[in-house]
């Protein structure tokens, strides 16, 4: 009984613990939109932006090229990080202009709720604007959806902002 006492308590923190997909709550996040991208990059594989924490799973999942994921081993590594950096600050009509060519964009709002002593609180659309890449600010907060992007699938939120958290655009050139 008293070697049964020993390891009960260290145990039960571990038995009975939900743990998110991947172990990362924004997989999590994005989890349900990755059988569309397997789909969409089958059919037409081309590159496809999300940020970086994005990347490796994009690849996982789908035969589609990322510019830059958490792998970061060289130099080169680093300037794809900051390439992808530059696109993500673009606004969407200068993206379809800009190399590399962008056939897809994963939109993956970060900061959708915050932490306070009460509890999580969610977060208004300025504070979402402040922590998001102004591509993505653009098109799931404002609405800003040129012609030549075509929504393919997009998760919302199911609170009082019924706001897009995930979307996949194909992006016409």
């Amino acid at each position: 009984v008293l070697t049964l006492m020993t390891f009960v308590t260290p145990i039960r923190y571990v038995l009975f613990v939900s743990y998110p997909p991947g172990l990362m709550v924004d997989y999590a996040i994005v989890h349900p939109m990755f059988e569309t991208v397997t789909d969409v990059c089958e059919s037409s594989p081309g590159v496809m932006l999300g940020v970086q924490d994005d990347g490796h799973a994009i690849r996982y999942h789908s035969d589609c090229r990322v510019i830059a994921n958490n792998f970061l081993l060289t130099q080169q590594h680093g300037e794809k990080i900051l390439e992808l950096n530059r696109l993500l600050a673009l606004q969407p009509a200068a993206l379809s202009d800009a190399e590399p060519a962008v056939d897809y964009v994963l939109v993956h709002l970060y900061g959708l709720y915050r932490r306070t002593p009460e509890g999580a609180v969610a977060s208004s659309v300025e504070e979402l604007r402040a922590v998001n890449p102004p591509l993505f600010s653009a098109l799931a907060l404002d609405g800003d959806i040129p012609g030549n992007y075509e929504l393919i699938r997009e998760l919302r939120l199911e609170d009082e902002r019924q706001l897009p958290y995930v979307q996949l655009f194909r992006v016409h050139r």
